[in-house]
């Protein structure tokens, strides 16, 4: 859709077709900023109980 806007030629419509292109590209980077990181879980380190007396 950005590279048909940008083909009518007028200066404002390549500028929306820039923007149109650009547009997926910031948004996607917005979600990953502020998306929840996962972390992993950590194991819980427990001797062995043949150790244990």
């Amino acid at each position: 859709m950005g590279l048909s806007i940008m083909m009518l030629g007028d200066a404002l419509n390549i500028t929306v077709g820039i923007a149109a292109l650009i547009m997926p590209a910031v948004i996607a980077y917005l979600i990953y900023l502020f998306s929840p990181k996962k972390k992993e879980k950590s194991y819980i380190t427990t001797p062995h109980p043949e150790g244990q007396l």
